[in-house]
């Protein structure tokens, strides 16, 4: 599995993972205080997952994390400081998965594009969650 830590100033703005793991087992990613575990596992034909539930527990965090796996299609995804100053960009594809971990992101889609997303709730709307970013100025709005 290729995965990508991009930063910027020494912080991590999001974690870009492509193909499969290539061996079998557990590959958690993120560090064990992000709000958000990302992790990959591949198991052969046979295996068994114990069934479990999960204990209940309050957990609190500042940060804000959100997933995307890029189910079909092709798109560019841009990402942004914290103060909306354009960063980084990368070429994103079916397969391929993305842990936003800080600053902003764009997408610009290259071919009809579904994804998976997964972030912490609830939504509160687009007045209460979000702060726009004017990508040619590079600033937020």
């Amino acid at each position: 599995m290729e995965m990508e830590w991009i930063r910027y100033e020494g912080k991590v703005l999001a974690i870009l993972l492509r193909d499969t793991p290539s061996t079998e087992g557990r590959h958690f990613v993120t560090p064990e205080d992000y709000i958000l575990q990302l992790g990959v596992t591949k198991y052969p034909a046979g295996a068994h997952i114990v069934p479990h539930v999960h204990l209940e527990s309050t957990k609190s965090s500042t940060s804000f994390l959100e997933f995307l796996h890029f189910e079909q299609g092709r798109a560019v995804l841009d990402l942004y400081t914290e103060e909306g100053k354009p960063f980084a960009s990368r070429e994103v594809k079916a397969g391929d998965a993305v842990l936003l971990v800080s600053g902003g992101h764009g997408l610009r889609v290259v071919e009809p594009l579904v994804i998976c997303e997964i972030k912490p709730g609830p939504y509160l709307g687009r007045d209460k969650d979000k702060r726009m970013i004017d990508p040619e100025r590079g600033c937020l709005v």
